[in-house]
């Protein structure tokens, strides 16, 4: 006799914030959307500086090494990715 494979898709249970376990499928959806809700509205207390915007010309850049930069890269290849 062989054995059918069952791949198993999702847990069936979950640990809350107190590490009870939760079987019911009503309080392990519960225990999702909690997770996830404090995961996406937690404050950043990282402060990004804001960098000194380029307008313009960059000097020190002519067209000719512009021309020598596009004529290196690969076609069909995304500049930065080998």
């Amino acid at each position: 006799m062989r054995k059918e494979r069952n791949d198993i898709v999702g847990s069936k249970y979950v640990r809350d914030e107190n590490g009870t376990l939760k079987v019911k499928e009503e309080e392990v959806m519960e225990r999702w959307r909690s997770y996830f809700s404090s995961l996406l509205n937690e404050t950043n207390r990282y402060q990004l500086e804001e960098e000194d915007k380029v307008e313009g010309r960059i000097w020190g850049v002519n067209e000719q090494m512009e021309e020598q930069a596009l004529m290196g890269m690969k076609v069909g290849k995304i500049p930065g990715h080998l």
